[in-house]
């Protein structure tokens, strides 16, 4: 009875407490449930920005991107456009090079082609003037001066292939008489003349090639008799009137006067014909020099004692293979 009494006089005291315990409980969770959706609140409030921050970054990265792919888009034209520019140097230079080698071929293949006909067209010159007079060879090359040119051209190509040109051993006999006055009959291009300016030289030719040579023909040279101490025919004896040449060398030449005579081996048929065929013609032969295998030179002394018989004198024609 006492103890339900007792009860009873607690339960108001445990009613208050368990409704102030209840009160408690729901204020805490009610402030609880607020800071929630404050926090919750924050959160996304904190995500918007983080979302507009991303978005702003990302736009910005977009741009900086597109910037950077711009930019290496403009590197790679560049690039691009370098290698097309190197390609087109390049190729503008193989075209250049192309170009000069085609120019060069071609060139040379005309080089070649004008050398052949040139050379064609010696040969025939050489054979002509064998087959005619010094005075018919003086008008043919008078009328065409091309074929002179393109004859010495091809004489000198002719000699320059020898071993010895006997021109330099008749130089090298004269330079030690510088008091000598010479004719030079055919003298081309007057090397006689320029390899002693100490003596007095007369240059003969069909043709005047420089100022040192004086054109005639060899027949009838504009000299005063007995005018000169040597007479000289180098490689020069051609044509149909060698008889005149000769005469036309012992009229000019001092009394005791030098004939000097040098000429292709293979022309003279016979030496020793040939040499009293000279002597005939007012000359007596003082010494000759056969030691080299192309040519021989004659060195002949002038006389009085002539023939007065006709006389013949011929060398063969020297005609040069084609090559």
């Amino acid at each position: 009875m006492r103890m339900e009494l007792l009860l009873l006089c607690l339960k108001p005291a445990f009613d208050t407490v368990n409704g102030t315990d209840r009160r408690s409980e729901m204020s805490l969770r009610q402030k609880k449930s607020r800071e929630e959706k404050v926090h919750k609140k924050h959160r996304v409030k904190v995500q918007e920005l983080s979302g507009e921050a991303d978005k702003t970054s990302k736009k910005k990265h977009k741009k900086v991107r597109k910037e950077t792919q711009n930019e290496s888009i403009g590197f790679d034209m560049e690039s691009s456009s370098a290698d097309t520019n190197h390609v087109n140097l390049k190729f503008s230079e193989n075209d250049i090079d192309s170009k000069t080698k085609d120019d060069s071929r071609s060139e040379s293949l005309a080089t070649k082609m004008r050398d052949r006909l040139n050379a064609a067209r010696f040969r025939y010159i050489n054979e002509q003037l064998y087959t005619m007079s010094g005075a018919d060879a003086k008008k043919m090359f008078q009328k065409d001066l091309e074929a002179f040119k393109i004859y010495h051209q091809g004489y000198s190509k002719q000699v320059s292939r020898w071993p010895e040109n006997p021109l330099s051993h008749i130089i090298k006999s004269l330079k030690k008489k510088p008091s000598l006055v010479i004719a030079d009959f055919g003298c081309g291009e007057a090397q006689l003349a320029q390899s002693l300016p100490k003596n007095t030289v007369h240059s003969f030719d069909l043709v005047a090639t420089n100022n040192h040579v004086t054109a005639c023909d060899m027949s009838k040279v504009p000299l005063e008799d007995n005018s000169v101490d040597v007479a000289v025919f180098c490689l020069s004896l051609m044509g149909t009137n060698l008889v005149d040449f000769i005469n036309e060398a012992w009229r000019v030449a001092k009394d005791g006067g030098e004939l000097k005579v040098a000429e292709v081996t293979s022309r003279i048929e016979d030496l020793t014909k040939f040499v009293k065929s000279v002597q005939r013609l007012g000359f007596k032969l003082e010494s000759k020099d056969t030691t080299n295998k192309m040519f021989v030179i004659l060195h002949f002394k002038k006389i009085d004692k002539k023939s007065k018989k006709p006389i013949h004198l011929e060398l063969k024609p020297c005609l040069y293979k084609k090559r």
